[in-house]
């Protein structure tokens, strides 16, 4: 099975086997993919992003995210759904999403099986139908002095979809169809409510900071920069995104 392989490969607890296992600390683990972890056991969420400019415009672009989860990653499998307005200018603009996660605790691993941009109402140049396959894991002998949070986070993952294919303006100015299918994410926790953040999200190189404010208080932020390489995009852009979970 999936979680068996994944298990023989990642499950190396050595020189921490006696130690309490480490964790993810609360801040988010990526900026622009998606990470082995989500939403489960009743909790609901809703997101806003922004990016400035978008791509090959001079406008700015926002989009917003409301979902619940259900389940349990460790126990049995926990289920996000989610519903996206893709552009806040738009409000025909909209598509849904999900993901299965599956928590290893043996081996400190997430899996995640997902879906977004589904059932849009519109052709999806810039957000087509995408499926992945996503793990990411807490590094375990490295953590805040007396704590059991992990201060190195990594996530791998392979998909189809925008990480599989560039933008139709990509492709009109020669950066190719092709994207990378692997996308990825490394998150530095410098504090125990905040990461440093790089991502390959296919196409591009994005990087920023992660913070949650108050402790405590599900309410996650995220400042960065995407399209960092001429591999796609036409220049470097800003982006954020607010998060809030409440658990019922």
């Amino acid at each position: 099975t999936l979680s068996s392989a994944v298990a023989a490969v990642c499950c190396d607890t050595a020189g921490v086997a006696n130690a309490a296992p480490a964790y993810p600390n609360a801040a988010a683990k990526a900026l622009t993919v998606p990470t082995g972890y989500g939403v489960y056991g009743g909790a609901v969420f809703v997101g806003l992003g922004a990016t400035a400019p978008q791509s090959y415009s001079d406008s700015d672009d926002g989009g917003a995210a409301i979902g619940f989860g259900l389940g349990h990653p460790t126990r049995n499998v926990g289920v996000q759904v989610h519903a996206t307005m893709n552009d806040l200018s738009e409000t025909d603009d909209y598509s849904f999403g999900f993901k299965l996660q599956k928590f290893l605790p043996s081996c400190h691993t997430a899996i995640a099986l997902g879906g977004d941009h589904l059932f849009s109402q519109f052709d999806g140049e810039d957000t087509p139908e995408s499926f992945y396959l996503s793990t990411s894991r807490a590094v375990q002998d490295w953590r805040f002095a007396g704590t059991n949070v992990s201060r190195l986070n990594f996530t791998l993952g392979v998909g189809s979809g925008k990480y599989a294919l560039k933008s139709k303006a990509d492709q009109a100015t020669g950066k190719g169809r092709h994207a990378s299918v692997v996308f990825g994410s490394a998150a530095l926790a410098v504090h125990p409510q905040a990461n440093l953040v790089a991502d390959w999200s296919g196409h591009n190189l994005n990087a920023g900071v992660t913070v949650v404010p108050m402790a405590g208080v599900p309410l996650s932020l995220g400042f960065g920069l995407a399209d960092l390489t001429s591999n796609s995009g036409d220049g470097i852009r800003a982006i954020a995104n607010v998060n809030y979970v409440y658990q019922f």
